[in-house]
């Protein structure tokens, strides 16, 4: 479990400029349900994998910048398999910070999708490997019809709520499906 301070960095006249930190990216937890084949997570040695302290979190908290403005729950875990993400959820909005959180969609059941959009999640990221169904579905993660049908489910209950929650795909480029790249705009208009 890590949490990366990634400031806005630029060059002006040749100097090096270092902005306030707007964004800061916090792992859960390092675990996930699956098991993908592409995951570089099959690369690491020694490497236990485990879901943050929430007393760790908490001490996160009280750290961050002054300017900083969205958390971003993601890394090379499943923020969702950690026991204790919708408090986590909870207290990041409840100080005032847009949150973003990045799923595999796996574990986003219509309950998990309610509590996170009454939470007031800013952002859903769901990666996908592939944008059409195929008899292989994907390179690890969940078939694109279950991605798909969670989608649309989170999507249903998002507009039936007076908050603005945003959806984004990530997409898992590889050499065996790039070619579905252009069909990510049709893709995100029919869900």
């Amino acid at each position: 479990m890590r949490y990366m301070y990634f400031p806005v960095i630029g060059l002006s006249n040749e100097r090096l400029i270092v902005n306030e930190l707007k964004k800061l990216y916090i792992e859960p937890t390092s675990d996930c349900n699956l098991s993908c084949e592409m995951c570089f997570r099959h690369t690491w040695f020694d490497e236990k994998y485990e879901d943050m302290d929430y007393e760790v979190f908490e001490k996160i908290l009280v750290d961050i910048p002054d300017e900083t403005e969205i958390i971003f729950f993601g890394g090379m875990g499943e923020p969702l398999h950690h026991p204790r993400i919708l408090d986590m959820v909870a207290a990041t909005t409840s100080r005032g910070y847009r949150v973003e959180l990045l799923t595999n969609a796996s574990l986003l059941t219509e309950a998990m999708a309610g509590s996170l959009i009454k939470l007031g999640l800013s952002r859903l990221w769901v990666s996908m490997d592939n944008l059409v169904a195929t008899p292989e579905d994907g390179i690890g993660h969940i078939g694109f019809d279950d991605v798909t049908s969670r989608i649309k489910v989170f999507n249903k209950l998002r507009h039936n709520k007076p908050n603005d929650v945003e959806l984004g795909i990530t997409f898992v480029a590889t050499k065996d499906n790039v070619h579905q790249l252009a069909q990510l705009p049709f893709f995100y208009q029919q869900i």
